[in-house]
């Protein structure tokens, strides 16, 4: 059998091609000083750790590239820099594949100068280096300081002369994290700006940056890629006298064209002065969209978009995001930025199908738009929902940019704050009618699902629509919309596109049981009270003590029409004397789950989902809620939505 594997290996490998196994100090060493040939692998021992910088020499082949990662069973292996600059280097070399590896330094805060972990590079004019994959790698504690912003994990960098790009350049499942150079995962596709030709076909995917001192993942003169179901949160670390390049950024993009920024996750970003945010379409920039991705709790914006030193940034969509609890350092940073300056100007920028919960820690508004227009692209906010509990929710200052069928709700006491194009105004009403602005957009309670989660990890039921929400068939359409919501679902589904970053569900059943319902039971009486609002229907019942109560439950069973799958919400009346932690048991088709708790010290008058399950039609299900944790438990309603 082993000799069938062999000669099944040889077949695969191209004529004259070797296999390198590496597995001494000795023989990692000669890896620097060898030219390797199309089709070759070097493959080091896992478990085992190697010292100095991997600098192999050659480039393979269209369909034979030269492959660097691991054998063996066990740990990655790793690579430690031992002192110097970088862990693994390419230089003008192309056609390579690197995957498996652990490059580490000394510690996140040892020594100084420039550090890199994987650098791949190249300087000759007019040149293009083609196909890279970085696959399954870590970067970490690589130590030193970073003296320029072009330091970090994993580096593509054209340097020195104009022309020289890459092609074809995928890093995928990859994680850097815990150094103190400037960034994470970089590809710089070419050194002389606009002037220059831009890297194609670059693509991050499902990467991980964390703790760095500047930015977290950038993509700089590339056309045609994306940034992809990554994260990256902490970082931005440095200090004001460690700023070595642009204030930075968790995800961004400049000089790029056809660039996405999807389905990423940025939080946690710091900045030592400006910048500080989740997402960025920077400056130079045309046609890049940052869509169904989620920033929270940033130092600064959720997502800005620039336009600076004389030239436009063309046709820029932020869409079908999410944003909760930015602005938490960064005096006046609102959710969404629109900025020039230095004779730059916008060309065509598009917000629609957001949603965002602004709860600044300082007094900016959700929308802050100033700068220059220019060109014919159309400047909007559209079918946006921002759930604010600051009053200062939009400030326009030209007439260059639109705004409608947007749903905006503040939770606090006084008047809601707009600005448009110099003039402020203390009501919504006002401001629609004093600005021309908002004829079809809505100031209501969106009704929505945890309106105020900001954790970590992707939404998944948070910020979606309930029944009866007023952002229900309220939005607006136009072309080239995408045909998905934040949450995958088919958009449109009702007679309109609904507002905000979710489309409900057409169709969907909805089972209420409240405590006053027939399906409503408790093992004995429990009282019932007004005295805290934010209940459904009439009042809410109670176990009637403070204590643990063995044995006291409270039951709702629905009458479900249909068989199938339905997610299930709870709600109660919050307050500091309710369990955290009181246990609730779900019977569905499958069996009885008896794994959840709610708190109820927290998420006053919401729905809170408790997941989805499957269930038989009829009234053979039921979720029961038990007053054995301390507190005055609250049994209020249950519902039942299809899925």
């Amino acid at each position: 059998m082993k000799a069938i594997l062999l000669l099944l290996v040889m077949a695969a490998l191209p004529a004259h091609a070797a296999i390198y196994y590496i597995n001494t100090q000795a023989a990692y060493a000669a890896i620097s000083t060898t030219t390797y040939a199309p089709g070759d692998q070097i493959l080091l021992a896992r478990g085992m750790t190697f010292y100095g910088k991997c600098k192999p020499l050659g480039s393979g082949s269209s369909g034979n590239p030269i492959k660097l990662g691991a054998y063996g069973i066990g740990a990655r292996p790793v690579i430690d820099l031992n002192g110097q600059d970088k862990g693994i280097a390419l230089w003008n070399q192309e056609y390579w594949e690197i995957a498996d590896l652990e490059i580490r330094g000394p510690g996140m805060n040892v020594g100084t100068g420039d550090r890199w972990g994987i650098y791949i590079g190249g300087d000759i004019a007019n040149n293009t280096l083609d196909y890279f994959r970085v696959v399954n790698c870590v970067v970490h504690n690589l130590g030193g300081v970073a003296t320029n912003s072009h330091t970090g994990g994993i580096t593509f960098v054209a340097r020195g002369v104009s022309g020289q790009t890459f092609r074809d350049v995928v890093i995928d499942s990859c994680t850097v994290h815990s150094m103190r150079q400037w960034r994470g995962i970089m590809v710089n596709g070419n050194n002389n700006g606009v002037a220059d030709p831009k890297s194609r076909d670059v693509y991050v995917r499902n990467c991980t940056v964390y703790a760095t001192h500047g930015d977290g993942i950038i993509l700089l003169g590339v056309l045609d890629g994306a940034v992809e179901d990554c994260v990256a949160y902490d970082c931005g670390q440095a200090s004001s006298a460690q700023l070595v390049g642009p204030t930075p950024v968790a995800i961004w993009m400049w000089n790029s064209t056809n660039v996405r920024i999807d389905g990423c996750e940025a939080y946690g970003q710091r900045t030592p002065s400006g910048d500080g945010g989740g997402f960025d379409i920077d400056y130079h920039n045309t046609n890049c969209t940052v869509q169904y991705s989620y920033a929270h709790d940033n130092y600064a914006f959720g997502c800005a978009v620039y336009g600076a030193d004389n030239n436009a940034t063309v046709n820029s969509k932020v869409r079908y995001n999410i944003f909760s609890n930015n602005a938490r350092v960064v005096s006046g940073s609102p959710d969404f930025l629109v900025a020039t300056w230095n004779g730059g100007s916008i060309d065509g920028v598009q917000f629609y199908n957001n949603t965002s919960y602004w709860n600044p820690a300082t007094s900016g508004y959700a929308v802050n738009v100033y700068g220059s227009f220019s060109g014919t692209n159309p400047n909007f906010f559209r079918n946006n929902l921002i759930y604010s509990t600051s009053p200062n929710l939009a400030s326009v200052a030209t007439t260059a940019f639109t705004l409608d069928h947007n749903l905006y709700w503040y939770t606090g006491s006084g008047n809601p704050n707009f600005f448009y194009n110099g003039v402020s105004y203390t009501s919504f009403a006002g401001y629609r009618s004093g600005s021309g602005q908002e004829t079809n957009s809505k100031f209501a309670d969106p009704l929505l699902n945890q309106p105020t989660y900001h954790g970590t990890g992707m939404p998944i039921t948070q910020f979606t629509l309930q029944a009866g929400s007023p952002a229900i068939d309220a939005g607006t359409s136009f072309s080239a919309m995408g045909s998905l919501d934040f949450y995958a679902n088919p958009a449109p589904q009702g007679v309109a596109r609904d507002i905000g970053a979710h489309e409900r569900t057409a169709g969907s059943v909805v089972v209420t049981v409240d405590n006053t319902d027939a399906g409503f039971s408790t093992d004995a009486a429990w009282p019932t009270s007004t005295s805290v609002a934010g209940y459904l229907g009439t009042n809410y019942a109670h176990d009637g003590t403070s204590g643990s109560d063995s044995g006291r439950w409270a039951k709702w069973t629905p009458n479900l029409p249909s068989a199938g799958s339905y997610e299930i919400f709870m709600r109660w009346t919050s307050g500091s004397t309710r369990p955290d932690a009181a246990p609730v048991h779900i019977a569905h088709a499958g069996g009885t789950d008896t794994s959840k708790t709610v708190n109820q010290t927290v998420n006053n008058g919401v729905w809170v989902s408790l997941g989805t399950y499957t269930f038989n039609a009829g009234t053979g299900s039921s979720v029961t809620l038990w007053a054995t944790d301390v507190g005055w438990t609250v049994a209020d309603g249950v519902k039942w939505e299809s899925r």
